[in-house]
């Protein structure tokens, strides 16, 4: 867990210091690393690059912490809340999105 808690926090500072791009992928590494930390998923919304993806990201952090109301709020901000599971198809078992996952 150390090395996502690293990852997670570069990838935070980077964020903050302007470097998108670096933060992206940081921040990625980090939900891989540790799937379930609902703090690197709400991070990897607000680097994230489209609004689908930032959606995706905060209904992951809802799903792992539904009482975050700084998701809670930053989805609404995007004009919806969490899609309800209509039994199609569902993200990996390791909860990384498809196309974040590493070759």
């Amino acid at each position: 867990m150390a090395e996502a808690d690293r990852k997670l926090n570069d990838g935070i500072r980077a964020l903050k210091d302007g470097g998108k791009a670096e933060a992206r992928r940081l921040l990625r590494d980090a939900v891989r690393l540790a799937p379930s930390s609902w703090k690197a998923w709400l991070w990897l919304s607000r680097a994230a690059d489209r609004v689908d993806e930032q959606r995706s990201c905060l209904e992951k952090t809802l799903q792992l912490e539904s009482e975050s109301e700084l998701a809670q709020r930053e989805l609404a901000a995007l004009g919806g809340l969490p899609r309800q599971s209509d039994g199609g198809a569902r993200e990996p078992a390791d909860g990384v999105p498809r196309q974040w996952a590493v070759e």
